[in-house]
């Protein structure tokens, strides 16, 4: 196992998004105790430009074996360079158990040992894992943790590397780990055996899996290690967990859908053949959902991987400050206006684009939107409406009345109307807002009282019989009209007292006063 363990060179960088928008260098450094490296091993540089340091081993080592799950998240950093690259998104969508531990990848040696794991985990920030009795020292967090077994004659020491940073429920991280294997050969270990720390027992979690290939990787965590699991693009997550009853007790069973990257891993600058559920020859049963259209391309695929290895870490996939989290191409609507169009560059910036058809009236200048009408200013027998036949917008409409048109006998007796901006004329009662009615008759308001009598009758949209138009224009019943006398306005029936004889009372809008002297 020792010459098992000399075979890989482990650079980590964690790139934590708290904000579901960037990247962040949080740890540029992660170090194999330096000053007692294992057998073999130097310190080297790290890629150019950054700060990070590495462990380059011996050349004659036997190959590392990958398990399953954490060969699909594997990707060359670039096309040249013979290092690993795990990529992943996570959410906590609860508070971990004391006992819980959450492990997400792990890289195994050639007898199943495992070598390195990444996972979260409860700790004291006092120092140490619960179980060492530190929960009472100090206020528990969720944090991840670096694990890297040491094999030794008698099993392996483990060695844990903690994040300072604690990691909350609710919050979209990303995280990115790099693993310098110094060019040695690296094959898939069928069956994977991923183990899974859950100290109590493990729940069973089922999967549910989108694909799109516009994206790239994303998993969420629930209620277990590996719930909801969704793979876009060419970058997955491939485990499962489930609860299984055995003799000796609770094990758990895992099982794989099948890698979105499957991976040949040998000598060279090409490590990987890609798969996507965006390819042909991709089986559609490794994966309980229907592929998309053929979107993947090489060029995204490299794009990705150049964001992987950029020397800048400030790299995003995604759009800043959008809730939620957009992705690079990725389009949505204004939520009040169907006609601006948001979408996420692909240099992470939020565009905005106008996709209506816009008209303008030649004659009034004015602005219509696809799909509204509006009738032509100098002729009110046409009607334009703002939209396109192919790529020229429709011509004006002649507007054409009822034949035969219109007559008394259609219109109550009446007259039809035909009004200043309209083509075609209409029975009166087509023309009245809903409280009135066309009629022959006057204009009565509640200030007219209850002995009025109309002058001139006339055609047009009156209050109904019995109503009057109140202070506010609305037509109300007679009984209903207040009285105002001077700044004083009195509601119907209320009294007032004039003199010590006199007493007024509000009567179909108007004061009626009584006598209460006699002689």
């Amino acid at each position: 196992m020792e010459d098992t363990l000399r075979v890989f060179v482990v650079v980590v960088c964690l790139f934590l998004e708290c904000n579901g928008s960037y990247f962040t260098d949080l740890i540029s450094t992660f170090s194999l105790d330096p000053s007692n490296p294992p057998t073999g091993a130097k310190k080297v540089p790290g890629p150019p430009g950054g700060k990070i340091e590495a462990l380059k081993f011996t050349p004659d080592a036997p190959p590392i074996y990958l398990s399953g799950p954490t060969a699909a998240n594997l990707i060359t950093t670039v096309h040249n360079s013979k290092d690993l690259t795990f990529y992943t998104e996570f959410m906590m969508p609860r508070a971990l158990d004391k006992d819980e531990v959450w492990e997400f990848f792990s890289l195994q040696g050639g007898s199943q040992e495992i070598l390195f794991s990444i996972g979260l985990m409860k700790r004291s920030d006092a120092g140490g894992p619960i179980e060492d009795g530190n929960s009472a020292k100090g206020n528990l967090k969720q944090i991840l943790y670096i694990s890297q077994y040491i094999p030794k004659q008698k099993g392996s020491v483990e060695h844990i590397y903690i994040m300072k940073d604690e990691f909350k429920p609710g919050q979209w991280y990303k995280l990115l780990v790099r693993i310098r294997t110094g060019g040695k050969e690296v094959k898939l270990d069928e069956p994977a055996n991923i183990r899974v720390r859950k100290r109590r027992e493990v729940e069973k979690v089922e999967a549910q899996i989108r694909v799109n290939c516009n994206e790239v990787g994303r998993i969420q965590l629930k209620n277990g290690p590996f719930d909801d699991y969704v793979p876009y693009g060419f970058a997955s997550f491939g485990c499962i967990l489930e609860k299984q009853n055995v003799s000796s007790g609770l094990k758990a069973a895992r099982r794989f859908p099948g890698p979105m990257i499957k991976t040949q891993i040998i000598n060279g600058p090409l490590a990987f053949k890609f798969y996507s559920p965006c390819d042909a020859d991709f089986d559609k049963q490794e994966i309980p959902s229907e592929p998309l259209a053929n979107e993947y391309s090489d060029a995204k695929l490299k794009e990705f991987l150049a964001l992987s290895a950029a020397g800048s870490y400030r790299t995003s996939l995604t759009c800043p400050e959008t809730d939620p989290t957009r992705y690079r191409g990725e389009t949505w609507r204004h939520p009040t206006d169907s006609c601006i169009l948001y979408r996420c560059s692909n240099k992470t910036k939020v565009v905005e684009e106008w996709i209506c058809l816009e008209c303008k009236d030649p004659k009034t200048k004015k602005m219509y939107r696809e799909g509204e009408k509006w009738i032509d200013s100098e002729d009110v027998c046409k009607e334009h409406e703002c939209r396109r036949k192919g790529f020229k917008k429709y011509a004006p409409r002649t507007i054409t009345c009822r034949d035969p048109p219109l007559t008394k006998d259609d219109c109550e007796g009446l007259e039809p109307v035909k009004l200043q901006n309209e083509c075609c004329p209409k029975c009166g009662n087509e023309t009245c807002s809903l409280d009135r009615k066309y009629y022959m008759g006057c204009k009565r308001t509640c200030s007219d009282g209850p002995d009025f009598v109309c002058p001139t009758k006339k055609p047009g949209c009156h209050c109904p019989e019995g109503y009057a138009e109140n202070e506010d224009r609305l037509c109300i019943k007679l009984g209903n009209c207040p009285c105002r006398s001077g700044k004083i306005v009195y509601q119907p029936g209320q009294t007032a007292v004039r003199s010590s004889c006199s007493t007024c009372v509000c009567i179909y809008g108007k004061m009626k006063c009584f006598s209460r002297c006699y002689g």
